[in-house]
């Protein structure tokens, strides 16, 4: 069959030339393995590399990742490949829970949160900090790396006030703590 003679002479030819070695540089991310290319063929595409807080984003022919390479490109000599990484960013969210609004935040994967000032406010109460749980039981640490989308929500406490009684020399009426917005209890008429 002449075109299997054909076929068969690129393979001699090919073997004769010999196999170059394509090599990965993963950059941190999980290793792949080296490929063994017949001179002038192309190498396959790997399965893509992983690697925490980061997604891949391609293979480049130079350390400074600024020449792609395409795998239709035909191996005519030993080739080191290099994996372009893209930094995960994360949303930091802020529910001020009925406070003033506080603008969420972009935060790198493994970086930090910063704690928003001014502090939200809110007409009749006293904010006590940021939690991780809409229940209010977990307190946030701006230390805390961020992995993941966050959301954290204001805690409140409200305010409570003295009011006084001056019963102008009559019989004497115990004050009363109210909270924001309550009202008072009718005290007895003083005498």
């Amino acid at each position: 069959d002449p075109s299997r003679l054909k076929l068969d002479n690129i393979t001699i030819a090919n073997a004769q030339k010999g196999k170059y070695n394509v090599t990965f540089n993963s950059y941190g991310g999980t290793p792949v393995n080296s490929q063994s290319v017949f001179y002038n063929e192309r190498a396959t595409v790997p399965g893509n590399p992983t690697r925490e807080g980061f997604i891949f984003d391609g293979w480049y022919t130079d350390p400074e990742l600024t020449k792609p390479f395409a795998f239709t490109t035909a191996i005519k000599e030993n080739t080191q490949l290099y994996a372009k990484w893209v930094l995960i960013f994360y949303t930091v969210a802020f529910d001020s829970g009925g406070g003033t609004a506080v603008s969420s935040q972009t935060v790198f994967y493994g970086g930090n949160a910063i704690n928003p000032m001014p502090a939200p406010t809110r007409t009749g109460y006293t904010f006590e900090g940021w939690y991780t749980d809409t229940g209010l039981t977990r307190s946030f640490d701006f230390n805390t790396v961020i992995t993941k989308y966050t959301t954290l929500y204001a805690k409140w406490t409200l305010n409570h006030y003295t009011l006084t009684f001056n019963s102008n020399g009559g019989t004497a009426v115990s004050s009363q703590t109210v909270g924001y917005n309550n009202r008072a209890t009718e005290p007895a008429n003083p005498t």
